[in-house]
């Protein structure tokens, strides 16, 4: 993206590096409310990750009914964050029906997950392991970890294992969590029009923009090109049917069923 980007639709850019020659693909924003979805009525009832996992199986069937063509494709769930969460529970909610006789049969091959949540507590007390099995702190500091904090790291009970977080911080800080392979960035204000104010950070029209080198700036990009009129006529949005798009809507009710032991 050229540095002189001034908030307009950001172009996309076709890539030569696909994993597959050919695939068919449909996004799904769920549960309603987030994404571009809306519902027509109220909710009956709350939504939750066990709801999601039952309306994401009836929408496949209903979804296939309607384009028969796909019915023999090999048929895989996919999500990343906390879909980490749910994605398993769909994937569960489809097998169950596909054994129980429900038509029609889903060719349900597998998952995958992209950076995935995989507990209630989004994995918090399991960075340390995992930055030890990436040789990102010592040897000497996990076990000094382990046996000061219990392996409780969310909510450290003492002033050893505070300071050996503190430690253990000073290792990681300086890499992007989700991709450890790259450092992080440092996020710079710059100032665009009032329209533009919905990115998040906007402090009196100044936007949190990253640099063209931080990997975040695709985050703070696709706030400008979901929000464009052009694109919602493009993706067929309802007028009038969502306020603002945002990347992750925090305030829907929502209950969360799946928890790790």
């Amino acid at each position: 993206m050229d540095e002189d980007y001034n908030g307009g639709v950001p172009s996309l850019v076709a890539t030569t590096y696909s994993w597959t020659k050919a695939a068919n693909i449909f996004y799904l924003d769920q549960p309603v409310g987030t994404g571009f979805s809306y519902a027509r009525t109220p909710l009956a009832e709350k939504p939750s990750d066990t709801r999601q996992a039952e309306q994401v199986s009836d929408f496949v069937r209903k979804w296939l009914v309607d384009h028969l063509e796909f019915l023999s494709n090999p048929f895989y769930v996919t999500g990343d964050s906390y879909a980490g969460l749910v994605v398993p529970g769909i994937v569960q909610q489809i097998s169950k029906g596909n054994e129980q006789g429900s038509k029609p049969r889903v060719n349900l091959q597998g998952y995958a997950l992209g950076n995935p949540a995989t507990d209630a507590r989004f994995d918090g007390n399991y960075h340390t392991q995992y930055a030890h099995g990436m040789g990102l702190i010592s040897d000497e500091l996990y076990e000094s970890l382990k046996r000061s904090c219990g392996e409780n790291y969310i909510s450290p009970g003492n002033s050893e294992c505070i300071n050996l977080l503190q430690d253990y911080d000073k290792c990681v800080s300086r890499l992007f969590d989700e991709f450890i392979l790259i450092p992080n960035c440092e996020i710079s204000l710059r100032t665009f029009p009032p329209q533009r104010r919905y990115l998040r950070g906007a402090v009196d029209g100044n936007l949190s923009v990253p640099g063209l080198d931080c990997y975040e700036r695709r985050r703070s990009l696709i706030y400008y090109w979901a929000n464009d009129e052009s694109v919602h006529r493009a993706l067929h949005v309802t007028n009038g049917s969502i306020g603002t798009w945002v990347r992750c809507r925090r305030d829907i009710p929502y209950e969360a069923a799946y928890r790790t032991t």
